[in-house]
């Protein structure tokens, strides 16, 4: 949630900034932003083709920073972040982006103990992987998005206001009692293992468009 266009873009400049030419975007928040972003472009089947996995700032044409894709398959594509302001976001997805955030902790904590106990290897395929090169997803049945829609189905969510999260975060709750509770729930439910990128768009593709890890 952002209180104008003008905000979206001073936004995605923040982000752009954190980072060197020819680097990829490693911050989770950012990662998740311009994820969120990426899903608004007038041409998203196209610049995402077969999953993205990482975003990296570059140099464009006209000499200047921008963001670009790198895809699963090894290709880039750069894309530009004012195509993806036409979309105007429903209060549910509001709320979904806003509970993404609420959990970025436990996510964070839970890859971070998986790399510090050593090598790590996907989930679903056996392959290793780095850091950089890995996805957190939460295992079937209760992927992100089935957890989300339990909650709301157990809470007032329409009473749970958000707000503009600030450091690249679309969107927080208002009230920390409300991240707290969500946080709250989703660690009681969540199965959560490393994937590769590959192995995370496959699982996206067969849950559909409207599915999250």
């Amino acid at each position: 949630m952002f209180a104008s266009r003008k905000a979206v873009e001073d936004r995605c400049r923040e982000v752009r900034d954190c980072y060197e030419p020819e680097m990829p975007v490693t911050d989770p928040v950012h990662h998740g932003f311009l994820c969120d972003l990426i899903e608004t472009h007038c041409e998203r089947d196209e610049k995402v083709g077969p999953g993205i996995r990482c975003f990296e700032v570059c140099v464009t044409t006209y000499g200047t920073r921008g963001l670009r894709i790198l895809r699963v398959d090894g290709t880039r594509i750069d894309f530009s972040w004012k195509a993806c302001l036409g979309k105007v976001f429903t209060p549910a997805e509001d709320f979904n982006a806003a509970a993404r955030h609420a959990v970025m902790d436990q996510v964070l904590a839970f890859k971070k103990s998986c790399f510090d106990a050593g090598t790590v290897s996907c989930a679903v395929t056996g392959r290793p992987v780095s850091w950089q090169d890995s996805h957190v997803d939460h295992e079937h049945p209760m992927t992100f998005s089935a957890i989300v829609e339990t909650f709301m189905g157990a809470h007032d969510w329409k009473g749970m206001t958000v707000k503009d999260g600030g450091n690249a975060a679309s969107c927080v709750f208002s009230d920390p009692a409300h991240t707290k509770l969500f946080a709250d729930f989703h660690r009681d439910r969540a199965r959560l293992r490393i994937l590769s990128p590959e192995a995370n768009m496959a699982l996206g593709n067969r849950r559909g468009p409207s599915s999250s890890s």
